[in-house]
Formats: structure tokens, C-alpha cells, sequence
């Protein structure tokens, strides 16, 4: 069975380049799908079995968005500053 340890430096870095392209591509929020359809069709060239590779696709994806997230967030409560009092008026 196919596992990220079986992957060489060269299939890793296809995997890694062609889903990071695929981004290139006007889609819907959060690259839903297109990410994954890339990164299976690129494994299953490589050799991985389909649901392996949307397995991986899927948890790939959902780090990247919840860094990406957590990040976000993080730099909006960051840079808010201090609350202001309301205008008088």
C-alpha cells in the first residue's frame, strides 16, 4: 500500500507544484475541488490509488486552509488597535 513515505523528493515536488498551480485557476472559495482533482490526478500518474491520493488531497488541503485561517485571524485581531470611544455627537 502506498504511504507518504513511499513518495520520492521528485514525486513530492510534482505533487506540491502542479496542486500549487492548479490555484491559477479562477474557482470556488478555497479552490474546493480543483485542488483535489489535481492533486489525485497527479498521484494517480505517479502511481498512488485514487482514494489514497483524495485522502491525502483532503488533509493537505484542510491544513493549508486552517493555517491559513489561524493566520488571518491572528493579523486582524493584531491590527485592530486599541478600541475608540464613540464620536460625540
Amino acid at each position: 500500500a502506498w504511504c507518504a513515505q513511499d513518495a520520492d523528493a521528485a514525486e513530492a515536488a510534482l505533487l506540491a507544484a502542479g496542486t500549487s498551480l492548479v490555484t491559477a485557476i479562477p474557482a470556488g472559495p478555497g479552490y474546493v475541488g480543483t485542488f483535489e482533482l489535481a492533486a489525485v490526478e497527479i498521484a494517480k500518474a505517479v502511481g498512488v490509488p485514487a482514494d489514497s491520493a483524495f485522502a491525502l488531497a483532503l488533509l493537505v488541503h484542510a491544513a493549508i486552509l486552517a493555517v491559513t485561517t489561524v493566520g488571518g485571524v491572528a493579523a486582524l485581531l493584531a491590527t485592530r488597535g486599541p478600541a475608540r470611544p464613540p464620536a460625540a455627537g
